[in-house]
């Protein structure tokens, strides 16, 4: 299945109920390996794509304020598509050595808003210019409090969360 989180404000905390749920995809394409998932955290304009093994029972897609917002269930005949590869794709980790700019960004409240390294966002501001071919690392932290993150029109690796 594919999700999008279609949502202005909304984080949902997916979880499958009487099955087992495998992240295949995100934003940027396939992930390397499929990642089994006990709650999937899906953010406003997220996308991500998952797998269900549904089997022979019915199950479900609970999200934790609602309860079950999606019940699926099997028509009675096998599917011939066989298992689920233990690799996806092969990504290139992008080296050190390819690093051009390293930047720091501190989310927090500012103000009556959001903002970054103390400064409110104001999206009829440049703050930062990326310059076409520069490959950057970015360091993210956030004061508590929810609050998404994510970069348009760009691909990016993960390196590392929460450590």
């Amino acid at each position: 299945m594919r999700l999008l989180n279609g949502s202005q404000a909304r984080i949902y905390q997916l979880s499958a109920e009487g099955a087992t749920m495998m992240k295949i995809a995100s934003d940027g394409g396939y992930l390397a390996s499929p990642v089994i998932l006990e709650r999937l955290v899906l953010g406003p304009g997220d996308r991500t794509e998952i797998i269900v093994d549904v089997g022979g029972v019915p199950a479900a897609l609970v999200y934790s304020a609602f309860g079950r917002v999606l019940e699926l269930r099997p028509n009675g005949r096998t599917s011939s598509v066989g298992a689920l590869p233990g690799k996806l794709t092969t990504i290139e980790r992008i080296s050190d050595s390819e690093i051009t700019v390293d930047r720091s960004f501190h989310m927090e409240q500012v103000g009556n808003g959001w903002g970054f390294n103390g400064v409110q966002l104001d999206m009829g501001r440049i703050d930062e210019t990326v310059r076409l071919g520069d490959t950057e690392r970015w360091t993210l932290t956030a004061d508590a409090g929810q609050h998404v993150f994510h970069v348009h029109q760009t691909q990016f690796q993960i390196l590392a969360i929460n450590g």
